[in-house]
């Protein structure tokens, strides 16, 4: 069982639909759907009844409602705990939505690694909606995202390519951006 399996089966829970729940994650329902059948194979028992028109839990469901809603609670405590452990000087997290390569950002990080071979990094893809959380959680540095994510009230954001992708940092860190050179 993996946390973004929990994640999706709460999503859905708490939309109600399997694809709003998709949409929100930006991935396509049929690959939600066959993340929660992989799921529900694991566990041997059917988490939604998905005879009727309107996505319902069984009674099993309902039941790894409760422990899901805990385990998502104990994930996102442990990684903000241990975040601290984190060396900052050599190395930084950068999360991305799935969807960078279109935007040529891989390229660009690919230099970047080129140029700073001593430099530790991490890129991580993660669907939209979990960028700003991550973010607030300090669990990444940086993040790739598009511009229906921005929070300008506690991210300082940059443009970085015109179809509305936006490089976000927490407000703390003051980057000049004369020297940012994408």
């Amino acid at each position: 069982m993996e946390i973004r399996q929990i994640q999706y089966f709460l999503s859905i829970v708490e939309t109600g639909s399997f694809s709003a729940a998709a949409d929100e994650h930006y991935i396509s329902q049929s690959s939600l759907s066959k993340i929660i059948i992989a799921l529900e194979k694991e566990l041997g028992i059917p988490l939604f009844d998905r005879s009727k028109r309107k996505v319902s839990l069984t009674e099993a469901g309902e039941a790894f409602l409760e422990h899901a809603g805990k385990i998502n609670v104990n994930y996102k405590a442990m990684v903000v705990d241990l975040n601290g452990y984190k060396s900052d000087t050599d190395s930084f997290a950068i999360a991305a939505i799935p969807v960078i390569t279109q935007y040529g950002i891989t390229t660009y990080i690919a230099q970047f690694k080129d140029m700073y071979p001593d430099i530790h990094f991490t890129l991580e893809e993660i669907d939209g909606l979990n960028i700003l959380p991550a973010l607030e959680e300090r669990r990444f540095d940086l993040a790739f995202t598009r511009h229906n994510f921005l929070d300008h009230e506690k991210f300082t954001s940059l443009e970085i390519h015109k179809i509305s992708c936006w490089l976000l940092y927490p407000k703390k860190i003051h980057m000049r951006q004369d020297r940012l050179s994408l």
